[in-house]
């Protein structure tokens, strides 16, 4: 996912219902059906009115016609009402104004920084039939103080995209994914490349994608016991520094690899991923491109003409830990059950139409094949039909993947700034190292 907004404990302490938001289901898009807030109780006839909030607009449409349709074919009589976040909001001041209002919707989307937030105001889902289903390597994310509380809606995940069309046009063979296992591999098949008159490689400048989604590795890509949580604490009281950190030294180097053979070289801060980034993988103008599955969309408009059935797929970064072999992958969106306004049949009306996500075939097609989402569950028919999706979830059935990192606060403008200017050349590593370090030393959300 590209960037999250975060919430300041200031504007947390300020924002009130009645001054930005309307009560849940009164919003953004509803189904035909209507439908009514969380504390509404089931009527006389036996069915059951439940409210949805969504934070993932990009697929509001395409989620309202599979809420539409579990309406219309569930023998229940369940009926779900759908709201979206406003664009000029985030999911976390929309859920703290629902709360605050005493309003909050049955079913909840959102990211899952969130989790540990509101768990006290969700429900406990471990014992629901579906969590069984769910991949082992997802797990743990969705839990706080060892019980699952969310239900992984989508999952994304980011790794070294590779046109392997364009590879193999440049360097005049066949080109096996399998055959990198290094970043000397890796340099070697960039000379290949660059000898055949392709630029090897293109780095995204922008914050979120240097510090959100590339140096967010180094805190989660790590073979140690230490919790995310954890390490974080350690490096704010300077228990550790991210000097001795095996994965962050060997992201540094393959910045500094990818910087030698970068095609915005001569100016780093020109890249822009809505245009050129995505134009130049599409087209052959580079081979490869970190960023992540969501990238696609971007991608897709571009993929034409001799370029239409480019074959696009992840590389690990082998920058030691786990991302030696392996990818990060996770939940980038979760749902959460509201547990104070909530009765226990709209509880249960929402853990079924979850189950019809996670379990059933028109479910599941919904959201693989409709919403283009990638499932987070074993037993899931359906893939999203672009080859980069596809290349994700082998990862996943293979078991070749790690969670990535949850980050809070100003850290990826802050430590974005950092990496934008070791990547300019205006910051060499040692500083960039005790920056970083400095950054987590006086982060406020670390606690």
């Amino acid at each position: 996912m590209k960037k999250t907004r975060i919430v300041s404990a200031t504007l947390a302490a300020v924002l009130t219902a009645s001054t930005l938001f309307t009560g849940c289901g009164q919003t953004g898009t509803t189904s035909a059906t209507g439908g009514s807030a969380a504390g509404s109780t089931t009527g006389s006839t036996g069915k059951v009115s439940i409210t949805m909030l969504n934070s993932k607009s990009e697929i509001a449409q395409k989620l309202q016609q599979a809420v539409d349709t579990f309406n219309k074919t569930n023998k229940d009589g369940i009926t779900i009402s759908m709201t979206t976040v406003s664009s000029s909001s985030t999911v976390d001041e929309t859920m703290m104004s629902k709360y605050a209002s005493g309003n909050p919707c049955t079913i909840n989307m959102v990211d899952p920084v969130n989790i540990a937030s509101y768990a006290s105001k969700s429900a406990d889902l471990s014992s629901e039939s579906w969590a069984s289903q769910i991949n082992d390597s997802f797990v743990d994310s969705l839990k706080v103080d060892g019980k699952i509380y969310a239900f992984p809606f989508a999952v994304e995940g980011d790794g070294l995209i590779y046109n392997k069309n364009t590879i193999e046009k440049a360097i005049g063979g066949t080109f096996d994914p399998t055959s990198i296992k290094s970043q000397a591999d890796l340099e070697a098949l960039y000379k290949k490349i660059q000898a055949g008159g392709v630029t090897p490689v293109e780095i995204s400048h922008d914050d979120w994608s240097l510090a959100s989604h590339y140096l967010a590795l180094a805190y989660t890509g790590q073979d140690s016991s230490t919790s995310e949580t954890q390490y974080y604490k350690d490096l704010k009281s300077g228990k550790e520094s991210l000097a001795n950190n095996t994965v962050y030294n060997g992201l540094v180097n393959l910045l500094d690899l990818n910087k030698k053979y970068n095609i915005y070289k001569a100016s780093p801060m020109s890249s822009d991923y809505n245009t050129s980034d995505p134009k130049n993988i599409a087209t052959g103008k580079v081979a490869f491109w970190f960023n992540g599955v969501w990238v696609m969309p971007n991608v897709s408009q571009f993929l034409t003409g001799d370029h239409a059935k480019d074959e696009l797929g992840f590389l690990p970064l082998y920058a030691g830990g786990k991302t030696d072999g392996n990818i990060m992958a996770g939940g980038s969106k979760v749902i959460l059950i509201d547990n104070t306004k909530s009765t226990p049949e709209q509880r249960k009306a929402a853990n079924t139409f979850l189950n019809w996500l996670a379990t059933d075939d028109a479910g599941q097609k919904a959201l693989s094949v409709d919403m283009g989402i990638i499932s987070a569950f074993k037993d899931s028919k359906y893939t999203p039909s672009d080859s980069l999706s596809k290349s994700m979830v082998s990862y996943i059935k293979a078991g070749k993947t790690f969670v990535g990192a949850n980050l809070s606060g100003d850290y990826y403008t802050k430590v974005g700034a950092y990496l934008q200017q070791y990547l300019t050349g205006n910051m060499d590593k040692s500083t960039l190292t005790k920056s970083i370090d400095s950054y987590f030393q006086s982060a406020s959300w670390v606690k």
